[in-house]
């Protein structure tokens, strides 16, 4: 669980440090780079999602891999 935050944590730094260089930028993203970043938000969600099951199946008693969700 504890490398699930750490890598949801990198992730989101990535994404703050990529939209402040958009921001900052006087021209629009290409399509590509919106892409990637909403590629890069999948991967939080996801992992976010992962460390919730998990959390869910310790307080349960369960083996995570078996929650069926």
């Amino acid at each position: 669980m504890e490398d699930g935050l750490r890598r949801a944590e990198d992730r989101a730094a990535l994404l703050r440090y990529v939209i402040d260089l958009a921001a900052a930028s006087s021209e629009h993203p290409e399509p590509p780079v919106m892409s990637g970043l909403a590629d890069l938000c999948g991967d939080i969600e996801e992992t976010l999602r992962q460390i919730r099951q998990a959390i869910n199946a310790d307080e349960l008693g369960q083996d995570p891999t078996m929650s069926g969700s």
